[in-house]
């Protein structure tokens, strides 16, 4: 009998024990004061609010929806504002989303009876690998989406693979896979740091920001509609080259490319957008020199460009901006994220696009 009973007894012990990391004041401790993708993901239900409210006040208005990740995150809203009258930008934008994130938010937005009169849809190849969808499955998803976009038989039309429906569940089980606990983490957060705050220079540890950053995305969803901020500027402590190879092996290295259920959900969107008759912009956002050496190289990009040409020939009425080859600011912070000074530059060239009402 204790054979059966003293394993039933450690696993109930660590369940329990598990389900101390739903609790914030854990979180903040134990999950790095860098980390903000959980807030961000969360806080876009708010936005969506914010847009739902707009509007029922004004829905004569032009809306622009930008579907995209921390790359397109930094366009701001009023550039686009004051280059169209009468219209209204919403950014959606998140650290690494996939397809199905985009297709999420497009659906919600359409059920709340908006139509958007231009979708901005950030794609390229980092957008459909496999791994594009763990943010999404941690902190986004429910069971009915996940649901109603799974089958047990796996093909190219099938939805979300058993690998994914089976992550989403792990991580609605055990807390500590949506939330990774980190010693290292634990003690950074404890340490003290000096930095801006209401022009007054503060002292305070690391995880006493945590709070901070979520209110900072909420009061940047209520002033630009959504977004994120600025990534600090680090470009003069980058080994580009060094960079450029490490985010290769952690984004592309042995991963099934692309991903089925990327590549569905790409496919959800662009008939939602048809069946809608709405414009489609598709945003192939700037890599970095070195990364882009890389990419080139491999057959990733071949792939890339097949599935390109098929979208384009299937719906010539999708708008493309490619970035990736046409760009004139080419100033990068990291491999994958352009210079603050040319956010400006990169939102003109996406206005250029905008059908006008």
């Amino acid at each position: 009998m204790k054979t059966i009973t003293y394993p039933i007894f450690l696993l109930l012990l660590c369940f329990l024990i598990d389900k101390i990391f739903v609790w914030d004041e854990v979180q903040v401790r134990s999950i790095s004061w860098k980390r903000f993708e959980k807030a961000a993901y969360e806080t876009r239900f708010i936005l969506l609010d914010l847009l739902e409210k707009e509007h029922a006040q004004n829905p004569n208005k032009n809306y622009i929806l930008l579907l995209g990740s921390s790359r397109t995150a930094q366009m701001k809203r009023a550039q686009v504002e004051d280059s169209l009258p009468n219209s209204t930008f919403y950014n959606f934008a998140v650290p690494y989303p996939g397809m199905a994130y985009q297709y999420y938010w497009l659906e919600k937005v359409l059920e709340k009876g908006i139509k958007p009169n231009t979708i901005i849809l950030e794609l390229d190849s980092l957008l459909l690998t496999n791994t594009a969808n763990n943010y999404s499955i941690a902190y986004l998803f429910d069971l009915s989406f996940i649901w109603e976009h799974f089958h047990w038989f796996e093909s190219e039309d099938s939805g979300f693979s058993k690998k994914e429906f089976f992550q989403f569940i792990k991580t609605r089980l055990f807390t500590i896979s949506r939330y990774p606990f980190s010693w290292e983490a634990l003690l950074d957060n404890q340490k003290k740091f000096i930095y801006m705050e209401e022009g007054k220079l503060v002292e305070k540890t690391k995880r006493e920001v945590i709070p901070q950053s979520r209110k900072a995305l909420i009061d940047l969803i209520h002033s630009n509609h959504g977004g994120i901020s600025s990534i600090p500027n680090t470009q003069a402590q980058i080994d580009f080259s060094l960079e450029a190879k490490q985010k290769w092996n952690q984004y592309f290295f042995a991963q099934n490319f692309p991903s089925n259920s990327q590549i569905y959900f790409l496919g959800k969107i662009l008939a939602k957008a048809q069946e809608n008759q709405i414009p489609i912009i598709l945003l192939i956002p700037q890599t970095s020199p070195e990364f882009r050496k890389i990419l080139l190289k491999s057959e990733v990009a071949q792939t890339f460009s097949q599935i390109l040409q098929e979208i384009l020939t299937k719906n010539p009425s999708v708008q493309l901006l490619d970035l990736s080859s046409n760009a004139v600011c080419t100033d990068f912070e990291d491999s994958f994220h352009v210079a603050e000074n040319c956010i400006q530059d990169f939102t003109s060239r996406v206005i250029q696009m905008i059908p006008r009402q």
